[in-house]
């Protein structure tokens, strides 16, 4: 599941997979990033300048954990049915910035002026991770990237046969109306 949110001075990408396939696992997707979109955006210049990595990270797990449980006793569901992996993004043009936490699989990828791709953020591990796994916190990654060191960023999901990708910012000027460009999966299948 993919997720773009836009505000006058950000724009928040986050790609979640949750633990099991069908509506569940969506539903699980889609409250991780919910939790890690307001998180990120509330916090967005102090994460930029953050010294201690595992306090943001302690943090935002805490809200993840927080909003799958509230959801869950809401629904009726299995709280072990709905989280997943996730990635997400805060591009903040005005501090030059992209913040960029993961756990699990996934990737986020950059393209420099010169066509250059490289991986900001990409899992070398097979497994999947969960945000309701104990020790989690210690398998998330964080990251503070120059912004206009890119001309795009690309975020990557692999929780389907093939990765599902989204262009997911195209304008470094500082225009928060560049991206998402497009999102499906390679050869042009959504």
């Amino acid at each position: 599941m993919l997720k773009i949110e836009r505000g006058d001075h950000f724009v928040f990408a986050g790609s979640a997979g949750g633990s099991l396939a069908g509506p569940q696992g969506d539903e699980g997707a889609e409250t991780l990033l919910q939790a890690a979109a307001s998180y990120m955006i509330e916090r967005g210049r102090e994460l930029a300048a953050a010294v201690y990595k595992d306090e943001i990270k302690y943090e935002l797990a805490k809200r993840m954990r927080e909003a799958l449980w509230e959801r869950a006793e809401r629904e009726g569901t299995e709280i072990t049915r709905c989280g997943g992996d996730f990635l997400a993004a805060l591009f903040l043009p005005k501090e030059d910035a992209v913040i960029h936490i993961r756990l699990g699989r996934g990737a986020l990828l950059g393209m420099t002026e010169e066509g250059h791709v490289g991986s900001i953020s990409m899992s070398r591990e097979r497994a999947r991770g969960s945000i309701l796994t104990d020790g989690a916190v210690g398998h998330m990654r964080m990251g503070v990237s120059i912004l206009t060191e890119y001309r795009s960023f690309y975020m990557l999901e692999d929780g389907a046969a093939l990765p599902a990708f989204c262009a997911v910012w195209s304008d470094v000027s500082g225009d928060v109306s560049g991206g998402p460009l497009a999102a499906g999966r390679p050869g042009g299948r959504q």
